[in-house]
């Protein structure tokens, strides 16, 4: 596939942070105070694979692990993303360390406070990028692109706040590229990485809370992202019907224009999670087809205390 010399000119600056469909399992990325909800250890990798009919044009990977310190109300965590843009023209590498910290306010509200220590790095392949002039053969006027100016590293740092109460709801808002950190793009005018603020919501309802033997679950959930000028509303439920979970989502933006409906199916197998989304592309009839959304892959083990352990506030979260 040929990529055009506007992915210099324009993509690269203007790129935003990769985004996940099953948001509920991707938390610790969207919020470093979401890490204080956990009460074991746990191990997750996603994989996704955006627009796939294209030679999969972009690929993100994650990793995260998480560490609850139940004598210091604390948790650590660590996510590590590579995100492949442009069939690898394009390639952005951070690792992020989180630490949250979290206060019982009350016997039903727990409040946490998180922040993410992190650096990027972003790279170019130059191999896989087509001119015209090199398609055309008239290299007159043109002039040779300096690839180093597109290659970048920076550190960064967010902050998030979440709530849990009654154990059942969560909520939390986080800010993302807190000091706009710079990026060399090429440009003087694009230097500074836009600030990403996210807003979730969500809740556990029991549907047969009065039939112990019938463990079924209603997690309803909502999320708002933005950064610069792209807004995203990512809204619907997933449905817990023990060990298997459905799910069905939408996304849009603050226009009411959809951009895709989310599917999202899974099961669990003592500490053994797998979940799969898939993304329908709504932005254009012509487009309707798995092809030109997303597949989504994860994968969680939570490691489990032998014995018993002293029950805490911050229990299970259904998300991560």
């Amino acid at each position: 596939m040929i990529i055009l010399s506007l992915l210099l000119d324009a993509g690269l600056s203007v790129a935003q942070d990769p985004h996940y469909s099953n948001f509920l399992f991707a938390l610790p990325y969207l919020n470093p105070s979401s890490v204080a909800s956990i009460q074991d250890p746990r191990l997750s990798a996603t994989y996704r694979n955006q627009w796939p009919a294209m030679n999969s044009a972009f690929v993100t990977y994650c990793a995260n692990y998480i560490q609850p310190v139940e004598t210091m109300n604390s948790a650590f965590g660590v996510n590590l993303i590579h995100d492949n843009q442009a069939q690898g023209a394009i390639i952005q590498t951070s690792l992020e360390g989180v630490y949250a910290y979290s206060v019982q306010v009350s016997d039903m509200l727990r409040i946490a406070g998180g922040l993410g220590l992190s650096y990027f790095f972003q790279d170019v392949n130059e191999n896989r990028f087509v001119f015209e002039s090199d398609i055309t053969g008239n290299h007159s006027g043109s002039e040779p692109v300096d690839y180093d100016n597109y290659k970048s590293g920076y550190g960064d740092f967010s902050l998030g706040i979440n709530m849990n109460y009654d154990n059942r709801y969560y909520s939390g808002i986080a800010v993302h590229h807190l000091t706009r950190p710079v990026r060399h793009d090429g440009e003087p005018e694009f230097l500074s990485l836009s600030r990403r603020y996210t807003a979730h919501i969500y809740g556990k309802f029991d549907l047969f809370r009065w039939n112990r033997s019938r463990d079924v679950s209603l997690v309803p959930g909502f999320l708002f992202q933005q950064q610069g000028q792209y807004q995203e509303l990512v809204y619907g439920a997933n449905c817990e019907m023990n060990p298997f979970i459905f799910g069905l989502w939408a996304r849009q933006d603050l226009r009411f224009n959809f951009d895709a409906v989310i599917l999202i199916a899974g099961f669990s197998w003592k500490a053994y999670n797998f979940y799969y989304a898939c993304d329908v592309n709504m932005k254009n009839i012509r487009f309707f087809s798995p092809g030109m959304g997303a597949h989504e892959v994860t994968f969680l083990y939570r490691f489990m205390y032998n014995g018993k352990r002293k029950k805490r506030g911050a229990v299970k979260c259904h998300g991560i």
